[in-house]
C-alpha cells in the first residue's frame, strides 16, 4: 500500500474516532451552556401554602452582607416544584396524584404576592441598589408524576371520560395538558423580569416502564420551542440514557447529605458523583438538611463545596449547579448571628462565583508525619502527600498517593499539640488489575507524650466505590473521644504467595499499598463557631476580628503572622460566656493556652472556675474548677462538668498577681458532651413502626426460611440507603467456623447484593475485634430470573472462617444499592447452626415509610433535632404508651438515663407527662429504676425541645427500658445513658 493512501487512511480513522468521540460525553455540563439556557446556579424552591414572599427570596436573588445589604446579584436561575401538599394526600413526585392535585400546583404557583410574583417583585426591588439584572431570569416548572397507578385522574381533554394513566397514551395526554395549562397561565401572567426555559421532570428515576413517557413528553415540550430538565439521585436509572431520552440537560444528586447519620457518610460518595457527572455529561447538585445547625451538618456542606474545587473533582467552575436546601437553610445561614452559619453563606456565595478555597476542618492538615517502612520508588513521598488535604481522583491518583511495600508499615502523625480526637480516617486506592491492593487492616494507637502509646482500635472497612480502572475510598474508624499529640497507624497485608510464573517474571512478594491521605478528626464540640461575650475586653493588639477566635477551632501557631489568640492584660478577674446552640449534657470545658513567641513566658491563669445555666433566667452554678499546678507548662486548662445539663457556659479566670505581666493568653474555648454508653446501641420500639420488609417477630433472620421468589415472597428484612448491623447474643462463647447470610440482588426493583460484609467478634458485647470481610457475591443463585432490564437473584454470601471463640457476633452489611435484602443468617459451630440458639438486635431497625419512623437508627446516634418534628430526626407516635428498650450490650454500670423530646403544643406534639425508666439483667425480668414528669415550659403553639432525665443510685444491667405517657403527639430523637451525672444547673 501505498503512504499517501496509508496516511489517508489514518487520517479517516483519527476523524471518525474524534467524532464517536464528541457523541460520548467526556465532562461536566458547563455553566453558561445555551442548551441550558446559560444557567450556572440553580437554586431550587419547594412550594408550600405559607412560603416564598419576596422578602423570603431576598438572600437568594441578592448576596447579602452581614448588615442584610444587598452586595451582589446570587442564584442566577430558579427551579420551582412541590413534594408534598397534594389535596389527596399524595406526593408529587411518586404518588397517585389527581388532576384536581395538580390544578391546586398551579393555582399555588401563580398565586399573588407569593411564588412566581413574588420573585418577580424582589428582582424589581433589588435592580435599584443594584442596577439592572444582567439578564431575564431563566426559569424552569415542574411536571408532576404522572403515576401508573392512578386509573381515575380526570378528563383533561373534555371528552368526558377520565383519564387512566395505566395506560401510555392517557400518561402522555396528561403530561401534555400540564405543559399547555403552564404555558397558558405563564403567557397571562406576563413576566418581563422572567424567562421560561422549560420544564422539570419530577420523579428522580426514570426505569425501563417510564421512559416511553419521558420521551413523549420531551417530544412535545421541544415541539412547543422549550426544554427539559431532570434531577436523579445518583447512579439512579436513566442516568446513562439522559440524551436519549430527550432530556437537554441533567444534574446527578450525590445524596451525600443524607446518607447513614450514625456514622460519618464517605467523601468519596462526592468523588464518585463527579465521575459519573463527567462520564455522562452532568451538572452536580449541592444538598443541605432542612437546617443546618451543628458541625456535623457545617461540614458536610462544606465537602460538597470544597469537592468542586479544582484540586479535587474540579466542579465549581466547570459544570452547572443546582441546590437543594429543604426549605430555607440558605436564608437561615445568611441571618444567623453564629459566626460559623455566616461563614457557610459567604462560602456558597464565594461557590457561585467560582472562588472557593475553603475545607472541612481536620486536626492532621499540613501537619508533620514520618513513615517506617519501605516506600516504593514509583509512588514517592514528598513529605506533604498524607496531610495536603487532598486526595486522588482517577486521573491523579499517581502523583498523589504514596506506595508503600512492606507487609506492614507505620506511620506516626505529629499534632503539634495535644488535641481532642475521635477518629482517623485513611484513603486508599488500588488498581482493579491487582498490581496494587488494599490494607488489610490498619491498627491505630495514640499518644499524649511520643512515648506511651494507647490502642485505638482497628480499621477494618474496605471501600466499596469503584470506576473502570480502579478502586477507592476511605477507610473509617471511630473511637471514643481522647486526647492526643501524636496519632500512629500501621497498615498490614496478608502475605501474598507467588505463583511460578510471578516467580519467573520476577514479581514482588507484596503489592503496594497505596495511600494518599490520613485525616484525623476532631471530636465534635458545640461550641465550636458559638456566640461569646468578653469581660473586660481583650487587649487592642489581639483584637476580636472574627467574632469567634475563642471558638473557630484553630490553636494559635509560634510566631503566627495575624495574631489567634486573645489577651488581657488586668490584674482583675476575666469573664467569658459562651452561649451553646442547644442544652447539652457537658462533659469536659477546656481552655487552651497557646504556644507563641517563647513558651514558657505565656501568660496563663491561677485559677479557672466554670458555672452552668439551662437560660437566662436561672441562676449560675459551679461546674467545676481548675488550678495551676507545680508544673506551670500546661496548654490544655480541664474542667470535668460531670454531664450537667447547660446551655451556656461561663468561665472566670483569675490572673496570678504575684507574677509579671499580670496577664492571660487563651486561643480556644472546647466543650465536649459527655460520653453517652447508649451510643450507636441497638434497640426496640413498641409500638414498632410498620416496616416494609420488617422483623415483627425478632425471628425472621434465624427461622430457617429462606426468600424462595423475591422479596415479595415476606421473607426478607429490607433496608434503603443504609448500613444495617446485626448483633447477635449466643449466650456463651461458642466456637464459631463459618458465617453466611441469604441476601437478594442482582438490580431488580433498586436491590443489590451488599458490597461486603464484616464480620466482628466480642467476648462481651463491648470490645469488639474485627475478623473477616465478606466481599465475594453469590456464586449460585436459588433464583437468577430476568426483570425488566435487570435480574432478580438470591443466594448465600459467606462461607468457611478462621476458627474463632466468641458470645457476641456483629455483622455489618455495607449497602450495593438503594435496598439491601436479607432473609436468613446461619452462624456455624462445627457443622451445626447455631443462630437460632441466640437472639439478635438489629441497627438501624428495618426501613418503615410510616410517617416519623426510625429509619437511620436515630435515637441513638448522638445527633439532637435543632428545630421541630419536620427537621425528620425524632421518632413520633400518636397512640399507645410508646416505650423504648435500649440493649447495652453488656451488664453495665448506669446512674441516669435521658431522653431529648419535643413539645410545645405546635401541631399537637407536646411533651410527655411522664417518663417512666426500668433495667434488666436480661431482658425478662425489670425492675424499677426512675420516673420524672420534669419537661421545659410550653406555650401551646411554638415548637419546643428539652431533655426528660431520670436519676437513681448506680445500677448495673444490661437493658434499659423507656416508657412515656404521652400527651398528644409523643416525639423522641435521642436516648442517652450515662454512668454518673451531676444534677442540672438550673
Amino acid at each position: 500500500m501505498r503512504l499517501d493512501r496509508i496516511l489517508c487512511f489514518l487520517t479517516v480513522v483519527l476523524l471518525l474516532a474524534m467524532s464517536c468521540r464528541g457523541l460520548a460525553a467526556d465532562g461536566y455540563f458547563p455553566p453558561g451552556d445555551p442548551k441550558a439556557g446559560g444557567i450556572r446556579d440553580l437554586m431550587l424552591i419547594y412550594l408550600s401554602k405559607d412560603r416564598w414572599t419576596k422578602d423570603e427570596f431576598l438572600p437568594y436573588v441578592a448576596y447579602l452582607d452581614k448588615d442584610r445589604k444587598p452586595k451582589d446579584w446570587f442564584y442566577d436561575s430558579f427551579l420551582f416544584l412541590q413534594y408534598g401538599g397534594a389535596p389527596s394526600g399524595t406526593d408529587y413526585i411518586a404518588g397517585p396524584s389527581l388532576k384536581s392535585d395538580w390544578l391546586a400546583y398551579f393555582d399555588l404557583l401563580f398565586q399573588k404576592d407569593r411564588n412566581l410574583h413574588a420573585l418577580a417583585q424582589c428582582v424589581r426591588d433589588l435592580e435599584g441598589p443594584l442596577g439592572p439584572y444582567p439578564r431575564r431570569v431563566p426559569l424552569i416548572l415542574m411536571i408532576p408524576y404522572p403515576s401508573p397507578r392512578q386509573t381515575n385522574f380526570g378528563d383533561v381533554d373534555g371528552d368526558g371520560r377520565s383519564e387512566n394513566l395505566s395506560v401510555h397514551e392517557d400518561r402522555c395526554k396528561a403530561a401534555r395538558w400540564c405543559v399547555d395549562e403552564l404555558l397558558r397561565r405563564w403567557n397571562e401572567a406576563g413576566f418581563a423580569a422572567f424567562r421560561l426555559w422549560g420544564f422539570y421532570w419530577m420523579n428522580e428515576g426514570i426505569g425501563p416502564e417510564d421512559e416511553s413517557i419521558v420521551r413523549a413528553t420531551a417530544e412535545h415540550i421541544h415541539k412547543v420551542g422549550y426544554g427539559l430538565h431532570w434531577i436523579p439521585w445518583f447512579s439512579a436509572p436513566g442516568v446513562d440514557r439522559v440524551e436519549q431520552l430527550g432530556i437537554d440537560f441533567a444534574i446527578m444528586q450525590p445524596n451525600y447529605a443524607f446518607m447513614a447519620r450514625h456514622t460519618r457518610p464517605d467523601e468519596q460518595r462526592l468523588a464518585d458523583t463527579a465521575y459519573l457527572a463527567k462520564k455522562y455529561l452532568m451538572g452536580i447538585e449541592i444538598e443541605m438538611p432542612g437546617q443546618i445547625s451543628e458541625q456535623a451538618e457545617r461540614d458536610n456542606l462544606l465537602d460538597y463545596l470544597s469537592h468542586g474545587r479544582d484540586c479535587m473533582d474540579g466542579y465549581m467552575c466547570d459544570a452547572v449547579h443546582g441546590y437543594y436546601q429543604g426549605t430555607d437553610a440558605i436564608a437561615k445561614l445568611c441571618y444567623s448571628d453564629v459566626p460559623a452559619d455566616r461563614a457557610l453563606y459567604d462560602a456558597l456565595y464565594q461557590f457561585a462565583k467560582g472562588k472557593f478555597d475553603g475545607a472541612r476542618r481536620t486536626i492532621s492538615t499540613e501537619c508533620r508525619y514520618r513513615i517506617r517502612g519501605n516506600v516504593s520508588w514509583q509512588y514517592p513521598d514528598d513529605g506533604r502527600k498524607l496531610t495536603d488535604g487532598l486526595w486522588a481522583g482517577d486521573e491523579n491518583y499517581a502523583e498523589r498517593a504514596v506506595g508503600l511495600n512492606d507487609e506492614a508499615a507505620e506511620i506516626v502523625i505529629d499534632l503539634d499539640a495535644i488535641r481532642r480526637i475521635g477518629g482517623v480516617d485513611v484513603h486508599v486506592v488500588a488498581d482493579k488489575d491487582g498490581q496494587t491492593a488494599f490494607p488489610s487492616w490498619i491498627d491505630v494507637a495514640t499518644s499524649t507524650d511520643g512515648e506511651n502509646w494507647q490502642p485505638g482500635g482497628r480499621i477494618y472497612r474496605h471501600p466499596t466505590s469503584q470506576t473502570e480502572n480502579r478502586v477507592r475510598g476511605f477507610m473509617v474508624h471511630e473511637f471514643p473521644p481522647r486526647d492526643a499529640l501524636q496519632v500512629k497507624i500501621i497498615l498490614h497485608r496478608k502475605k501474598s504467595e507467588k505463583s511460578l510464573l510471578d516467580i519467573i517474571a520476577g514479581a514482588p512478594s507484596q503489592k503496594t499499598m497505596l495511600i494518599d491521605e490520613i485525616a484525623v478528626r476532631p471530636v465534635a464540640s458545640p461550641a465550636y463557631g458559638a456566640r461569646y461575650t468578653l469581660s473586660p475586653p481583650p487587649s487592642p493588639h489581639t483584637p476580636n476580628r472574627t467574632g469567634c477566635v475563642l471558638t473557630d477551632g484553630v490553636y494559635a501557631k509560634p510566631k503566627p503572622a495575624e495574631p489567634a489568640f486573645l489577651r488581657w492584660d488586668t490584674t482583675g478577674e476575666i469573664e467569658i460566656i459562651l452561649d451553646l446552640p442547644d442544652e447539652q449534657h457537658i462533659g469536659l470545658i477546656r481552655a487552651h493556652v497557646p504556644q507563641v513567641f517563647n513558651w514558657l513566658a505565656v501568660p496563663r491563669p491561677i485559677e479557672l472556675r466554670a458555672y452552668t445555666r439551662l437560660n437566662p433566667s436561672a441562676a449560675w452554678r459551679e461546674a467545676g474548677s481548675w488550678k495551676r499546678p507545680k508544673d506551670e507548662t500546661c496548654q490544655c486548662l480541664d474542667i470535668e462538668a460531670g454531664g450537667v445539663l447547660a446551655k451556656a457556659i461561663r468561665l472566670v479566670a483569675a490572673p496570678d498577681r504575684g507574677a509579671a505581666p499580670s496577664s492571660v493568653l487563651f486561643d480556644e474555648i472546647e466543650v465536649y458532651p459527655a460520653v453517652s454508653l447508649a451510643r450507636g446501641k441497638p434497640y426496640a420500639l413498641d409500638p414498632a413502626h410498620p416496616a416494609k420488609y420488617g422483623d415483627a417477630s425478632g425471628r425472621e433472620l434465624t427461622d430457617g426460611m429462606v426468600c424462595e421468589k423475591g422479596f415479595g415472597d415476606g421473607r426478607t428484612v429490607g433496608w434503603s440507603m443504609v448500613e444495617p448491623t446485626a448483633i447477635f447474643d449466643l449466650g456463651r462463647e461458642q466456637k464459631i467456623d463459618a458465617i453466611r447470610a441469604h441476601v437478594e440482588g442482582g438490580g431488580h426493583a433498586a436491590i443489590e447484593f451488599p458490597k461486603r460484609i464484616d464480620i466482628l467478634v466480642s467476648p462481651d458485647g463491648q470490645l469488639w475485634t474485627w475478623i473477616n470481610s465478606i466481599q465475594d457475591a453469590p456464586s449460585t443463585f436459588l433464583l437468577d430470573s430476568l426483570a425488566g432490564q435487570a435480574r432478580s437473584q438470591l443466594g448465600w454470601m459467606g462461607g468457611k472462617i478462621d476458627l474463632v471463640e466468641a458470645r457476641f457476633v456483629m455483622l455489618r452489611f455495607a449497602p450495593g444499592g438503594y435496598w439491601t435484602m436479607i432473609s436468613e443468617i446461619e452462624i456455624v459451630s462445627n457443622g451445626k447452626n447455631i443462630a437460632p440458639e441466640g437472639a439478635y438486635r438489629l441497627h438501624p431497625l428495618p426501613t418503615s415509610a410510616e410517617n416519623y419512623a426510625d429509619t437511620t437508627g436515630k435515637l441513638t446516634d448522638g445527633i439532637y433535632t435543632t428545630s421541630d418534628f419536620g427537621q425528620g430526626r425524632a421518632v413520633g407516635w400518636n397512640k399507645g404508651r410508646p416505650s423504648i428498650t435500649v440493649d447495652l450490650c453488656a451488664p453495665t454500670e448506669i446512674a441516669a438515663v435521658s431522653a431529648h423530646v419535643l413539645g410545645g403544643g405546635r401541631a399537637g406534639v407536646w411533651f410527655p407527662k411522664k417518663m417512666s425508666v426500668s433495667v434488666s439483667p436480661d431482658g425478662r425480668t425489670w425492675q424499677e429504676f426512675g420516673a420524672t414528669s420534669d419537661h421545659p415550659s410550653e406555650a401551646g403553639d411554638e415548637a419546643a425541645r428539652g431533655f426528660m432525665t431520670a436519676s437513681a443510685a448506680s445500677t448495673k444491667c444490661r437493658f434499659v427500658k423507656l416508657v412515656f405517657d404521652p400527651h398528644g403527639w409523643c416525639m423522641v430523637d435521642e436516648i442517652e445513658i450515662f454512668g454518673s451525672i451531676k444534677s442540672k444547673g438550673k
